[in-house]
């Protein structure tokens, strides 16, 4: 009996020693840490359509000036419009119609 527990003593004491021992999950490099900053970097560098654009002084092709004002509009009063809360029913333990 005594010899069991010594073993089951060692076994555990090197088991705690390796659980203590080992590298917190919190400094591991996880997939997130290797890649942080990227994502904005991609962003950043996908934005950026043509580094001249600055010198080029040309009107420039899209919306007009009322299509663009009615979608603006549309856009702000999105935002104007609220939706009723929902109701929830419970009924917890009810007995007899009560």
């Amino acid at each position: 009996m005594t010899r069991f527990l010594l073993i089951t003593g060692v076994i555990a004491s090197l088991a705690i020693c390796y659980g203590c021992s080992a590298k917190p999950m919190s400094l591991r490099d996880t997939p997130l840490a290797a890649n942080w900053g990227r994502s904005f970097e991609t962003a950043k560098c996908n934005q950026i359509h043509s580094l001249d654009a600055e010198k080029n002084l040309d009107v420039v092709d899209g919306l007009d000036g009322i299509a663009g004002e009615k979608i603006m509009e549309k856009y702000q009063k999105s935002f104007e419009e609220t939706l009723p809360r929902p109701v929830y029913n419970l009924t917890i333990g009810s007995v007899g119609g009560i």
